[in-house]
């Protein structure tokens, strides 16, 4: 057994569940948000909700367009157009 204690650094974490809102909320916690963590995975409750895959890839550009210059931050590649075809041609809603 080593005297040691180990230790695990996570230098930019993932959070897994953040609410970014829109509009002026989201141009104030994404340069927070991006500052500490590297990825995120984005709930995007909003008025009105995101129904579509154009909504979803609209609001992904906007989370992206915030994110201060020297940050590197990723919503998510899932809002791609190409991940929601198979699902839309099998009748599924997002």
């Amino acid at each position: 057994m080593t005297a040691q204690p180990q230790v695990l650094k996570i230098r930019r974490p993932d959070d897994w569940h953040i609410h970014l809102r829109d509009d002026d909320m989201l141009e104030t916690v994404v340069p927070y948000t991006s500052e500490f963590y590297g990825r995120a995975i984005v709930m995007p409750n909003l008025a009105p909700p995101v129904t579509t895959v154009e909504a979803a890839v609209a609001y992904r550009q906007r989370i992206l367009n915030a994110v201060p210059a020297g940050h590197d931050f990723y919503p998510s590649d899932d809002l791609l157009p190409h991940r929601y075809a198979r699902p839309s041609r099998a009748g599924a809603r997002i």
